[in-house]
């Protein structure tokens, strides 16, 4: 895979975070080509999602008290939550 994490992809986790039908991490589910997937895929996701901004209601509403709290949580759930296939 040449973009990693792909482009956009700030934009459209964080509208995934935001989307009111989301209620827990565990019903985030990003699915990637494991043959395209570079050794290092999670610390790049990782070091992206790191620059995320969200508001706060949306760290409340996974029962995080903010920003920080929340990433940790997503580096915990990262398997998952970006699944690599065959």
């Amino acid at each position: 895979m040449k973009d990693v994490p792909p482009s956009h992809f700030l934009e459209q986790f964080s509208k995934d975070l935001a989307n009111p039908n989301v209620t827990d991490l565990s019903q985030l589910k990003w699915v990637f080509d494991g043959k395209k997937v570079p050794a290092d895929f999670k610390s790049k996701m990782m070091e992206e999602i790191k620059k995320i901004e969200v508001r706060d209601d949306v760290c409340k509403k996974f029962k995080m008290k903010d920003l920080g709290g929340l990433i940790n949580e997503i580096g915990n759930e990262f398997d998952n939550i970006f699944l690599i296939g065959k």
